[in-house]
């Protein structure tokens, strides 16, 4: 195993749901309802034609409104829902609830809609009795797409169905994250993923939550990432136990879902017993970006090679160690986002030694790492530094023998307020710039 390669953690289910009442006890506080998911269903059931039914799995496919879809695109469109409904069922992930008389029958249904721009599905509002919030949902699919790309489409609306029936109230990013990395699995479409991986890592410095349920979402290297390093080996599972921690019920009748605990809070509480806390494990993350694609080491986010320079995160600055000293300034840093600097010290000696000083803007809580990488591009080692309520971190490396390039990491927490940690319902992302002073010794 290379210098570097990711360390695999689990925990199981039951493990994680004990927590469950504690992650909700330490949830952020009731928040203004901006951001929150409406019961009110965004949209209704279409008026629809039934095209077909599976014989194996519980799924059935309609034309949405008067238009005609080929019976082709019906056929692949079936094809696709019940080969993402059997990996679920064989990998005992949860499955979108039924919907009882709502559709055609209790079956899932997919609606295929001609002018359609994008596919995604919706909550049909009819709350399950139970201890917490469940809804049955719907997906309304392009059918202009087709191939792979159609195939997708159905695979991530039933993945975000089945979370709708875990959480209802779950963010719509993480909706987007979860069901892009089920589609991905079960629905591969290597160019429609190269091209939304390429949008998340030319823009690294933006929040992970920006991913939405209306297309595949680069965002879902962060499921990779998490399910690699914590997971089981079962694809989303991880992502479905985080979900369904998040669950809650309405106390009393409310036009919104309640969203409290969401996925990060869940997160907080889970790293914590995990002896670690999310401020570092996002940091991890960080720095298994830069060795994606054409960069891969083979001992970050493992088979991410093929994406080729479609994958390759930006950097903000590049610069040789000649020039030093240097005084850089990143871009504004999103919570969750990161910021990175290239360091190339072809030449240098053990005699040779650096100073990396990162000043940032008041309140906001960064981490920072030094990663050294060797001739061919892998991880020798990292040094990492960055405590909550202070502005400025410095990081040194006493030698830089056998090191061909240093990759400056920074990430922010968000504002350094432990009060109101980041929360994707509040509807504002705070951001941060910092200054990076690096010299050499």
């Amino acid at each position: 195993m290379l210098k570097g390669a990711v360390t695999r953690r689990s925990f199981s289910l039951s493990w994680a749901m004990a927590l469950a009442g504690v992650a909700c006890a330490v949830g952020s506080p009731a928040r203004a309802e901006d951001g929150h998911r409406a019961v009110v269903p965004l949209v209704e059931r279409p008026r629809a034609t039934r095209l077909g039914c599976s014989l194996i799995e519980p799924v059935c496919v309609h034309s949405a409104g008067t238009e005609r879809v080929a019976p082709t695109v019906a056929a692949e469109a079936l094809t696709a829902a019940e080969r993402t409904l059997a990996f679920l069922r064989r990998s005992g992930l949860p499955r979108p609830l039924e919907d009882g008389a709502l559709g055609s029958g209790p079956e899932f249904d997919v609606y295929l809609a001609p002018r359609a721009t994008a596919s995604r599905a919706y909550d049909d509002a009819a709350s399950v009795l139970g201890p917490y919030d469940r809804t049955s949902a719907f997906a309304l699919v392009a059918a202009a797409h087709r191939g792979c790309e159609l195939a997708s489409d159905v695979a991530r609306t039933i993945g975000q169905a089945a979370l709708l029936g875990l959480d209802p109230g779950a963010h719509e990013s993480t909706l987007g994250l979860g069901s892009s990395k089920l589609a991905a699995v079960v629905a591969p479409c290597p160019l429609l993923e190269a091209e939304a991986l390429d949008r998340f890592q030319r823009n690294p410095e933006r929040a992970l939550v920006h991913a939405t349920m209306n297309a595949f979402a680069g965002e879902a290297l962060w499921v990779d990432y998490l399910d690699e390093t914590y997971g089981q080996g079962v694809p989303t599972r991880l992502w479905s136990e985080l979900v369904a921690i998040g669950g809650k019920r309405n106390e009393t009748e409310s036009f919104y879902w309640k969203s409290e605990p969401d996925v990060f809070d869940v997160l907080r509480r889970l790293f914590l017993g995990l002896g670690t806390n999310l401020d570092e494990v996002t940091l991890g993350f960080a720095i298994a970006r830069a060795f994606v694609g054409s960069r891969s080491d083979g001992g970050h986010l493992i088979d991410t090679e093929h994406f080729g320079d479609f994958g390759r995160v930006r950097f903000d600055w590049s610069v040789p160690l000649t020039s030093l000293p240097r005084r850089l300034r990143t871009r504004a840093i999103e919570a969750t986002g990161a910021s990175y600097i290239w360091l190339d010290t072809a030449g240098a000696t053990e005699a040779h030694s650096i100073t990396v000083s990162a000043e940032c803007e008041h309140a906001h809580a960064f981490r920072w790492a030094l990663v050294t990488v060797d001739t061919e591009g892998r991880e020798l080692g990292r040094h990492t530094g960055g405590r909550w309520g202070e502005d400025t971190t410095q990081l040194s490396l006493a030698s830089l023998k056998d090191v061909a390039g240093v990759v400056v990491v920074g990430t922010t927490a968000g504002h350094d307020d432990r009060e109101h940690a980041f929360d994707p319902e509040d509807g504002f992302i705070s951001s941060a710039v910092c200054e990076v002073t690096l010299r050499r010794d």
